[in-house]
């Protein structure tokens, strides 16, 4: 549901798989406009620090290569609490092992709580989804945890196309 402007004007911005100042400048750029018009939260998530993005970034959380699904789903926990969902997804949410994930993820239970917290007094909310995600093993899971992100929170989801001809494409899906 996201695109560009959207992020240009999101006063909390979370990307997660993507090296967004090689994979796609022109999103980086937007990113950079964010943080300078709406003093915009920038929470990057991906195994390798982006050093130009250094002034930008406000929480860095840097997790193992791999383990995006589980990245999602800790994500996915936090964003959902308080948020009235059917039973089953209820039951989903409240079944995952954040202390599990956390240790396989290398991402501490600290850092998704200072997640939460920094998007507390936000209003406009993008999540960018990069590349890294669309080849993963587990991606209809990690696509099936985006679609909870995008439908229950106020979150719009932007997809980074893998390559040009796939931002059409990318913008017909549903996830």
């Amino acid at each position: 549901s996201g695109d560009l402007k959207k992020v240009e004007q999101s006063d909390a911005i979370i990307v997660v798989g993507t090296k967004i100042a090689t994979d796609n400048p022109a999103l980086r750029y937007k990113i950079t406009q964010a943080s300078k018009r709406a003093k915009a939260e920038v929470i990057y998530m991906h195994p390798i620090e982006d050093s130009l993005l250094k002034n930008v970034v406000t929480q860095f959380v840097k997790y193992e290569a791999g383990s995006e699904e589980g990245v999602l789903a800790l994500l996915a926990k936090v964003l959902l609490e308080e948020r009235s969902l059917g039973e089953e997804l209820q039951e989903f949410i409240d079944q995952l092992d954040e202390g599990y994930i956390c240790a396989e993820s290398s991402v501490g239970e600290e850092e998704i709580f200072s997640i939460a917290k920094r998007l507390k007094r936000k209003k406009s909310f993008s999540l960018i989804l990069g590349p890294d995600l669309y080849a993963h093993p587990r991606a209809k899971n990690i696509a099936a945890l985006a679609g909870l992100i995008q439908r229950y929170t106020d979150f719009d989801v932007v997809l980074i196309p893998s390559q040009t001809n796939t931002l059409g494409v990318s913008l017909i899906c549903d996830l």
